[in-house]
C-alpha cells in the first residue's frame, strides 16, 4: 500500500468478526482509492492466515476471542508482546505502536506493511516536530552511555543545548564535577566505599565518565554539534574532612593535591582536550564558597528553591527517599539535623549549577553520581543534566565509626559543606535500593 490505511476500532471489529465467523466481508473500496484492489488482496490473506492458524489454536479453549490474530501480530511485529494478569486481564504493548500519533486499530496492524513502535524517547517524552531529527542519535546515546532518563523539561533543555550549538555560533560545554579518588573495595559485582584513603588516579566516578565519553562524543559528532568538554575537581570536598575524628587521615593541601592530580588522570585517559577547573579557583577562593554555600543553605532553608521549579511537596520526597540513609549514618541525629544535612548537601549541587552557569552560555551537565539531587543544579537558572546510572554502594562512613556521637553529627549537619564525601555514600547505596 502507498499509504497506511487505518480502521477506526469500530470497522476493525466488525471485519475481524466477519473472518472469525466466516462471514462475508463487506468494505466499501471506494474509500481507499488507488489501493482497493491491494487491500482486498491483503483481507483474503489474512483471512487465509487466519484460517491456516486456527488449525492449531482452540479459540473457544482459550477464552480470547481474538487469540489468533493475536499470534498474527506476534509473527509480524516479534517486538509485539501479550499476556493476561493473574486476574486474567489482557495486558499488552499495543499502545507503544502509533501512526501520526493515534493507536492503531488491531485491522491497521494486521493489514499495513508496517507500523512503527515508539521508541523509548517517545514513550517517554512524546514525538517532538521540533527536536524529531535528534531523537534517534539522542535514543542511542541514552542506552550505550547508560543515562537515566531525566525528567521532560530537562530531557528538552538537553535537546535545545544541542539545537543552540548546530544552529548557532555558540558550542556546547560538556561540563562534568567528579568525585575525589576515594579508597574503595571491589568484591564479585559489588564495589564499596570505604574512604580510608585518597588517591590521585581517576577513581570510580572518573573512570565512568571516561568509559561513557566516546558514546557522548560520538552522538554530538553524528549531530554535528560542535562542543567542548570541562572537568571540575572537588576540592571542595576536602571541607568535609578537617576535623580530626575523620577517617581520612589527610590534610586540605594534600587533598586539593591530590584532586588536582586525579583530574589530570582523567584529561590524559579521554586523549582529547579537556578544561581542568577546580571551585574554589573558579569563585575566588575557599572563603568565597562557604559564604556563597550558606547564602544558598539559607535560602533553601526558607523554602526558597530558586528556579529549580521545586515544590516543598517535592522537595519533601526527595528527602524522604535520603532519609533512611542519612539516618544510618548519623543514627543519633535528630530529624532538624537530617533535614541540615539534606538542605546542605543540597545546597553544594546549586552551587556548583551557578558557578557553570557563569562560565559557560551552552552548556550540558554530565553527572556521573547519583541522580537524585539534579533538580539543585537549577537553582540559579535551568539547567540541561543528564546522568549516567550509579552502579556502587558503600558500607563505612567517611568519619570515623567510633564517632557516630552527638559530637559527629553537628560536624556535618553545621559546618559547610555538609560532609560531601558521603553524597557519594549515600547515593550509591540509595541506587542499589531502587535496583
Amino acid at each position: 500500500m502507498n499509504q497506511t490505511i487505518l480502521f477506526d476500532a469500530k470497522r476493525s471489529r466488525e471485519i475481524l468478526k466477519a473472518i472469525r465467523y466466516g462471514m462475508e466481508v463487506r468494505l466499501d473500496t471506494s474509500l481507499y482509492n488507488e489501493d482497493a484492489e491491494r487491500l482486498r488482496g491483503r483481507l483474503v490473506d489474512l483471512k487465509k492466515a487466519y484460517l491456516a492458524k486456527r488449525r492449531f489454536i482452540d479459540e473457544k479453549r482459550s477464552g480470547f476471542g481474538n487469540v489468533i490474530f493475536y499470534q498474527l501480530l506476534l509473527e509480524k511485529y516479534p517486538e509485539f508482546e501479550y499476556r493476561f494478569d493473574t486476574q486474567g486481564r489482557l495486558r499488552s504493548n499495543l499502545y507503544e505502536f502509533k501512526v501520526d500519533g493515534r493507536l492503531p486499530s488491531l485491522l491497521t496492524m494486521l493489514l499495513n506493511e508496517r507500523i512503527g513502535r515508539l521508541s523509548e524517547l517517545e514513550k517517554r517524552y512524546g514525538r517532538s516536530a521540533k527536536f524529531g531529527a535528534l531523537f534517534a542519535s539522542v535514543e542511542q546515546l541514552f542506552q550505550d552511555a547508560t543515562l537515566v532518563y531525566p525528567d521532560s523539561a530537562t530531557f528538552f533543555r538537553f535537546l535545545e543545548a544541542l539545537t543552540l550549538a548546530t544552529q548557532g555560533d555558540e558550542p556546547l560545554t560538556v561540563v562534568s564535577a567528579i568525585c575525589p579518588d576515594y579508597s574503595y573495595t571491589a568484591e564479585a559485582d559489588t564495589v564499596r566505599y570505604t574512604f580510608e584513603s585518597l588517591g590521585s588516579q581517576p577513581g570510580l566516578a572518573g573512570n565512568k565518565f571516561i568509559a561513557i565519553l566516546p558514546a557522548v562524543e560520538r552522538c554530538l559528532d553524528e549531530l554535528g554539534v560542535r562542543h567542548e568538554v570541562s572537568l571540575f575537581g572537588g576540592d571542595f570536598e576536602s571541607l568535609a574532612f578537617v576535623d580530626s575524628s575523620s577517617s581520612l587521615k589527610i590534610s586540605q593541601h594534600d587533598f586539593i593535591a591530590q584532586v588536582r592530580q586525579q583530574i589530570a588522570a582523567i584529561s590524559n585517559a579521554v586523549q582529547r582536550p579537556v578544561s581542568q577547573s577546580f571551585f574554589f579557583g573558579v569563585v575566588g577562593g575557599e572563603a568565597n564558597w562557604i559564604a556563597r554555600h550558606e547564602e544558598i543553605y539559607q535560602s533553601l532553608a526558607r523554602s526558597d528553591y530558586g528556579q529549580t521549579g521545586l515544590s516543598e511537596a517535592d522537595v519533601d520526597a526527595i528527602y524522604a527517599s535520603r532519609m533512611p540513609l542519612y539516618g544510618a549514618w548519623f543514627d543519633n541525629a535528630d530529624d532538624d539535623k537530617l533535614w541540615q544535612i539534606f538542605l546542605r548537601q543540597a545546597a553544594e549541587y546549586a552551587l556548583m549549577g551557578e558557578v557553570y552557569a557563569k562560565l559557560y552560555r551552552n552548556f550540558v551537565v554530565l553527572g556521573v553520581d547519583h541522580s537524585r539531587m539534579a533538580p539543585f543544579y537549577s537553582f540559579a537558572q535551568k539547567i540541561a543534566v543528564i546522568y549516567r546510572k550509579t552502579d556502587y554502594i558503600v558500607d563505612t562512613a567517611p568519619l570515623d565509626a567510633s564517632n557516630q556521637s552527638s559530637q559527629r553529627s553537628p560536624a556535618l549537619a553545621i559546618r559547610t559543606p555538609a560532609g560531601a564525601a558521603i553524597r557519594h555514600a549515600e547515593d550509591s547505596r540509595e541506587e542499589e535500593s531502587v535496583r
